[in-house]
């Protein structure tokens, strides 16, 4: 009776640590969220995801606990999904579509970071954007109009509302930055 009584209390003190775990993660998820911080929510997501891991485990190495820790583990990916739905919804990622009409964009290697290529199907080549790093949390835009659009209004106009565009998107991840 007494080493049944201990299984009982370690499973209780696990399941109220994973509860206690679970609702710091969402804490600071939802702060993260209020700050438009998606980083920290993708970190908050990945710690559910362990906590999960941790709960499957303790399952196979206790049987007798599945009764109990099941409904724990559904409470948990109830949570996760929650919050991955509200991230998607708050942080949208650019698309194709939220381009000026006839632009496309496609990535390429550069040294100073991540680099995006921006082509008319008219026109060609507009420019590109190098996105740098310069703080902690902080992103500049580094815009080159090509040379083949430079002196050409129509062309850097369309350039700008694309520089535009990708400021805004930026500024959507922290809106006390300015892009």
């Amino acid at each position: 009776m007494g080493w049944r009584r201990a299984m009982s209390t370690d499973t209780a003190t696990f399941m109220a640590t994973a509860k206690v775990d679970v609702v710091r993660c969402m804490a600071i998820a939802q702060r993260a969220l209020e700050d438009r911080k998606p980083a920290t929510v993708g970190d908050m997501l990945d710690a559910l995801d362990i906590i999960a891991t941790r709960i499957k485990a303790y399952k196979s190495a206790r049987p007798e606990s599945t009764n109990a820790l099941g409904p724990l583990l559904e409470d948990v990916a109830q949570a996760r999904n929650a919050l991955a739905e509200d991230m998607r919804k708050r942080f949208k990622p650019m698309s194709p579509h939220d381009l000026p009409a006839g632009v496309t964009a496609r990535s390429m290697a550069h040294p100073a970071g991540p680099c995006y290529v921006f082509h008319h199907d008219d026109w060609g080549e507009l420019g590109r954007i190098v996105l740098l790093q310069t703080g902690l949390s902080h992103i500049e835009l580094r815009a080159e109009v090509h040379e083949n659009s430079r002196g050409k209004a129509d062309h850097e106009s369309l350039f700008r509302e694309v520089i535009s565009r990708i400021g805004q998107s930026l500024k959507q991840l922290d809106p006390h930055e300015s892009p």
